[in-house]
């Protein structure tokens, strides 16, 4: 397959104009972090909100209207409704297989409506000292500067100050002077 940046194209072209653009724009995605902001929101978050909705919402911000998870040929579909508005991830797996290793890929987009705002690879990455995998960013396909960037921005500080919160109530709940009381006014070794 034929790269589109491994040659240059000649001063003054269509092309060479082109790549120089996407070179810039790729550059504010870089500079705004919206590969990390969204492929961690996505591994870490979005994709489980469907399954939380159903059970409880607890764990589901408010501003997240809905949550729905289709499957749309070989692709993972999440469909959210974020302060009133609509938006579309879809993730799709891709696999290589070298002498030395297996890699697995895959695609996340995000849309609203038709349009594409972002599209990133994403490799799987093992860790060395246990079974646990995460998806890691690596590249921007597609990007579209837009106030959605905002959005998801928001939603991750509101996840953040949810999960705080969560930590000091687990402190509280586990303070060892509480439960020392605990421990000697009901008589427990």
């Amino acid at each position: 397959m034929c790269d589109f940046f491994s040659s240059k194209p000649r001063e003054g072209t269509e092309a060479y104009r082109v790549q120089e653009e996407v070179r810039e724009k790729k550059k504010i995605a870089e500079e705004k972090e919206v590969k990390e902001l969204i492929s961690e929101l996505y591994f870490n978050h979005l994709r489980y909100f469907p399954i939380q909705i159903k059970q409880s919402g607890n764990y589901v911000p408010k501003i997240i209207d809905s949550a729905i998870e289709e499957k749309k040929d070989e692709k993972e579909v999440i469909l959210i409704l974020l302060k009133g508005k609509k938006y579309r991830f879809e993730f799709s797996k891709r696999s290589s297989i070298a002498p030395d290793n297996d890699c697995n890929y895959g695609l996340l987009e995000l849309f609203s409506d038709e349009k594409k705002w972002l599209s990133i690879n994403v490799s799987l990455e093992c860790s060395k000292y246990s079974f646990a995998t995460k998806w890691k960013p690596f590249d921007i396909e597609a990007f579209i500067d837009g106030n959605w960037i905002n959005d998801f921005r928001h939603l991750k500080e509101l996840i953040v100050k949810s999960e705080n919160e969560k930590l000091r109530e687990y402190k509280r709940a586990e303070d060892s002077k509480k439960v020392q009381e605990l421990k000697d006014n009901f008589g427990i070794d």
